[in-house]
């Protein structure tokens, strides 16, 4: 395994708006992430994208080199920042980039400890790499023991005995608000994170949950699976809701001060959980009461 190679920003070198510039929408990823392949000649290619880290796990027989990274910094549209990030970049190569990908998987370097979330989401980035041809055998077999190592971490040690993952901490701090279980909530995007968040309010009785998304079937589907409402995401600020959570794949705010203040507009003290990374919603209302 020494020709594989990690390129890691992750949350304990920059913050995650720093981190959200590294996102590639899923509009623009099979056209990206081939042309980063092509351009730096890479033998194979992985992309990895969490709320708080962008991982790009490739194979290749030299090591990696600063021209190389200065070529993917200008794929990604954020060569304006090579400078300043280049020093703080994670690189791992062989046995060490391996490790490290045990250690991502079995959330052993996730910023919650025992979250396992990261397993499924290292899964699926192979999946689509290997649907658009841009993995081969190396990255085949290193998910696949990855993806042992980690379940055996999770069955073997205490980690498992009490899960824990962002969106449950999320929902922890939500609670805290002490939010009437009728009260109306906006859930923005229907991707797996706010299907994960929708199965704690569900479970918890919160009833009245109104789910927008842009692709209208997508919202409708997740809806049916708890019995909320759905709405096309073009209807939102239509309504009035207490709280807001959001989680899409938008490249840039999709909810402004004014549009959070529309939508709140009943409620003392709204709430907004955005779980999306870059931020969906408006990163100054952190400064009020909101989680």
């Amino acid at each position: 395994m020494t020709q594989v190679k990690v390129i890691a920003l992750t949350h304990k070198n920059f913050d995650l708006a720093s981190i959200g510039k590294f996102h590639i929408a899923d509009t623009e990823l099979q056209e990206t992430l081939g042309a980063i392949k092509q351009g730096l000649q890479l033998d194979e290619l992985m992309y990895l994208s969490t709320c708080n880290r962008v991982e790009f796990v490739f194979v290749q027989q030299d090591e990696i080199s600063k021209t190389q990274l200065r070529q993917l910094f200008e794929h990604l549209d954020v060569l304006d920042i090579f400078e300043d990030s280049y020093p703080k970049l994670n690189i791992y190569e062989g046995d060490k980039a391996v490790r490290h990908l045990f250690e991502v998987a079995s959330s052993l370097d996730s910023m919650v400890l025992g979250e396992r979330e990261i397993l499924t989401q290292f899964r699926k980035s192979f999946e689509y790499a290997n649907s658009k041809q841009l993995s081969g055998d190396t990255l085949r077999l290193l998910t696949r023991h990855t993806i042992e190592v980690a379940k055996q971490v999770y069955t073997e040690t205490k980690i498992a005995e009490k899960p824990v993952s962002v969106v449950s901490l999320g929902y922890k701090e939500f609670l805290k608000t002490s939010l009437a279980k009728d009260a109306p909530i906006a859930v923005v995007g229907a991707g797996q994170t706010n299907g994960n968040m929708l199965r704690f309010l569900s479970k918890e009785g919160y009833t009245n949950i109104t789910i927008y998304n842009r692709t209208f079937s997508k919202a409708q589907n997740l809806a049916s699976s708890f019995k909320y409402t759905a709405k096309p995401l073009k209807d939102l600020g239509t309504s009035k809701y207490s709280a807001v959570i959001s989680c899409t794949g938008a490249d840039e705010t999709i909810i402004s001060e004014a549009l959070f203040a529309k939508l709140t507009a009943n409620t003392a003290r709204p709430v907004a959980i955005d779980l999306a990374v870059p931020a969906d919603i408006e990163p100054s209302l952190s400064k009020k009461e909101n989680i």
